[in-house]
């Protein structure tokens, strides 16, 4: 992930703690432009694709592997109205055609679980329930849910 980071400037996803002694090779933002000289920006935009790729499968790992059943659910919400190629940055409302039985997968919680966030969820007012599909009311709410900052989102 350190790779991805040195190419589009993000952060890096997670650390890594060893069990036992190693060695790390490391290479900084400049040592990667020293490398690919000018022609780093063509290289970051040839890898952008994959990168934001990377970057998405990494995330919903790890908010699979342990985050709060709440944020689990706003991230994938989010993912499934972001589409293949589609950036994060979108603000309109948007309709999601998914039974809470596949969320409920998506997120490895129960529907009867997913059913009550939605319901949460729709307090907040950041979400319909619709039969067979979620509208996206507030994505930037949705958003500071998913980064697991409560602060800001409080019921209508």
């Amino acid at each position: 992930t350190g790779f991805l980071a040195n190419l589009d400037g993000g952060p890096h996803m997670f650390t890594a703690t060893c069990a036992t002694d190693c060695q790390v090779a490391q290479l900084s933002s400049s040592a990667v432009e020293r490398i690919f000289g000018a022609s780093a920006a063509r290289f970051r935009l040839l890898a952008a694709p994959e990168i934001a790729t990377a970057r998405r499968n990494y995330h919903y790992l790890l908010s699979l592997a342990g985050g709060p059943p709440l944020q689990r659910l706003a991230y994938r919400l989010l993912d499934l109205a972001r589409g293949p190629q589609e950036q994060a940055d979108r603000q309109e409302p948007t309709v999601i055609r998914i039974s809470q039985e596949k969320l409920a997968s998506a997120t490895r919680l129960s529907r009867q679980t997913v059913n009550q966030l939605l319901s949460d969820l729709g307090d907040m007012g950041l979400v319909e329930r619709r039969r067979g599909s979620v509208r996206l009311n507030d994505i930037a709410g949705l958003q500071r849910l998913a980064q697991n900052d409560r602060s800001s989102v409080s019921p209508r």
